[in-house]
C-alpha cells in the first residue's frame, strides 16, 4: 500500500470511531426513548431526566469513551452501567448522587471523572483506590473528604477542582503530574501559601479563591512553571511585598480581582512574559507609570472597581493594550491626553462613571470593535469624529440621557450593534439606509437597536 494509501486508510479508521451524539435537553427518561448509534464514542446526554444509570444501560455501546451527564435528576450509578464500554471521561454534574459511585469495573480506562455540585456527603480512599485518574472534578460539595483520597491519586492526578476544604497542609504534596489546582471557599492552616504546600508539584495552573488568605502565595519552584495564576475574593491585610513574583519565568495570566488591594502590587519582574493583569474590584488609587513601563507583551488590563479617577498614564506599554476596562473607576470626564497614546485597543469600557462629554474619544486611532458607555452622564454624541466608527461592531449606551444620536450629521456608516436598554429617545435615534449609513428618525425604544 503506498503512503498515501496508508494515510486515507488510517483517516477512515479515525472517522468511524469518533462519532458524536448529542441528545442534549430532549426530556429523555431511558435510552429506550431514544435511537443512539451503536459506535458512538462521544455522547452528550446533559439536561435529560434520566434517574438513574441501570445495570448494562451503556454497555452495547463498546466504542462508547467519552459520555456527559450533567444537570440531570440522576441519584444512582450501578457498578455496571458501563460494562464494556472503553470509557475515559464521564461528566456526571449537578445530579443527585448522595454517595460515591463505584467505578472499579471500568477503572482500567477511566481518567476524567467530573462529579462537582452532588450532594455528596463523603469520599473515602476505598472509593477511589481503584482509580488512575488524571483530573477530578468535585467543586460545590459541602463536605470535608478524607484527604487520602488525594494520597491516593496522587501517582496521576493532573488536575483537580476542589471546593469547601478547611485547614489545608499538605494534602496537595507528592503530586508529581499535578499541573492545574483549583480550589475555592477554603482556607490554609498557615501562611503564606508556599512550595512546601505543592511539593513535588508542577504547577501551571492556580486558583485559590475565596480561601481567606491574607497575605498573597509566595513561590519559588512552583513559580518556575506557573503560567495561569488566579488568587481572587481574599482579604490582604497589607501590601503585596515587592519580591513576591522574583521567580515566576512563565506567567502569562494574572487575576488579583477583589482582594482588597490598596498599593498597585510590584510586578515587574513579569514585564516579559505577562499578557493579562486583572487587579478589578480593589481599593487602588494609581497605577504608577514605572512599574509598567517594559511590559512589552500586556494585552489585556482590568482596572474596573478601583477608585482611580482618571485614565492611567501607562507610558510606552499604552501602545500594546488591545483591551482596557476602566468600568466603574471614578472617571469624570476623559481627554485626548488619556486616550490617544493606546494606539491598539479593540476594547474599552468606560461604563458606570460620571462621565458627560465625550470628544475625546475622536482621538482614538485604532481599530476599535466594543466600545462600552453605558452608565454615564452622556447627552449627545458625535459620531462623524469617530475614526474606529468603520470597525465598531458593538456600542453600549445604556443608562444615559442621551438627548439624541443625530444632531450634527445627517448619515454615516456604522455596522453595530447598538444597546440602549432602558432608554429613551424623545427627539430621533437611526437606522441604516441600503449604503450602510445611519439615517436618523423619529422614534422611542427600551430594547436593543440592531444596526447591522
Amino acid at each position: 500500500m503506498t503512503l498515501l494509501g496508508c494515510c486515507l486508510f488510517l483517516a477512515f479508521i479515525v472517522e468511524i470511531h469518533t462519532l458524536t451524539v448529542n441528545k442534549d435537553s430532549e426530556s429523555l427518561s431511558t435510552l429506550s426513548d431514544v435511537s443512539i448509534d451503536l459506535q458512538v464514542t462521544k455522547l452528550l446526554l446533559e439536561k435529560n431526566l434520566f434517574t438513574a444509570l441501570e445495570d448494562n444501560m451503556f454497555s452495547n455501546f463498546t466504542y462508547l469513551a467519552e459520555i456527559f451527564l450533567n444537570h440531570n435528576p440522576i441519584s444512582h450509578v450501578s457498578p455496571s452501567a458501563f460494562d464494556g464500554c472503553p470509557i475515559e471521561k464521564i461528566e456526571l454534574a449537578y445530579n443527585k448522587l448522595s454517595t460515591f459511585p463505584d467505578f472499579n469495573i471500568i477503572a482500567p480506562t477511566l481518567r476524567y471523572l467530573q462529579l462537582s455540585g452532588n450532594p455528596l456527603s463523603h469520599i473515602t480512599a476505598d472509593d477511589v483506590k481503584n482509580l488512575t485518574l488524571d483530573v477530578l472534578y468535585i467543586r460545590f460539595i459541602r463536605f470535608e473528604p478524607n484527604f487520602d483520597v488525594y494520597h491516593n491519586l496522587r501517582e496521576n492526578l493532573m488536575t483537580t477542582h476542589i471546593s469547601f476544604i478547611q485547614n489545608i497542609t499538605d494534602e496537595f504534596c507528592g503530586m508529581p503530574n499535578l499541573h492545574t489546582a483549583r480550589i475555592f471557599l477554603g482556607s490554609f492552616l498557615n501562611e503564606p501559601v508556599t512550595d512546601e504546600h505543592f511539593k513535588n508539584a508542577s504547577l501551571s495552573i492556580l486558583t485559590l479563591e475565596q480561601m481567606q488568605l491574607t497575605t498573597f502565595p509566595y513561590f519559588e519552584d512552583q513559580a518556575q512553571l506557573m503560567r495561569i495564576m488566579t488568587i481572587v475574593g481574599n482579604s490582604f491585610a497589607d501590601p503585596i511585598e515587592a519580591n513576591t513574583f522574583a521567580h515566576y519565568k512563565k506567567l502569562k495570566e494574572l487575576n488579583m480581582k477583589n482582594n482588597g488591594i490598596s498599593v498597585f502590587p510590584d510586578i515587574s519582574p513579569l514585564s516579559d512574559t505577562l499578557k493579562f493583569l486583572n487587579l478589578a474590584d480593589n481599593h487602588i488609587t494609581s497605577v504608577p507609570r514605572d512599574l509598567l513601563a517594559n511590559f512589552s507583551s500586556l494585552i489585556y488590563l482590568s482596572i474596573e472597581g478601583n477608585p482611580l479617577g482618571k485614565i492611567p498614564d501607562l507610558g510606552d506599554v499604552s501602545t500594546n493594550i488591545e483591551t482596557l476596562i476602566m468600568k466603574s473607576t471614578s472617571l469624570g470626564n476623559v481627554s485626548c491626553e488619556n486616550l490617544a497614546p493606546f494606539t491598539s485597543l479593540t476594547e474599552i469600557n468606560l461604563g458606570q462613571n460620571s462621565i458627560e462629554e465625550v470628544s475625546a474619544l475622536s482621538c482614538i486611532n485604532s481599530t476599535l470593535v466594543k466600545l462600552y458607555l453605558g452608565d454615564n452622564a452622556i447627552e449627545s454624541l458625535d459620531l462623524n469624529a469617530w475614526t474606529f466608527l468603520g470597525s465598531l461592531t458593538e456600542l453600549d449606551l445604556s443608562g444615559n440621557p442621551l438627548r439624541s444620536l443625530c444632531e450634527n450629521y445627517a448619515s454615516v456608516p456604522l455596522r453595530a450593534s447598538i444597546h440602549n436598554s432602558g432608554l429613551l429617545f424623545p427627539s430621533s435615534f437611526g437606522t441604516t439606509n441600503a449604503d450602510g449609513e445611519l439615517v436618523c428618525f423619529d422614534c422611542h425604544h427600551s430594547l436593543d437597536v440592531w444596526l447591522n
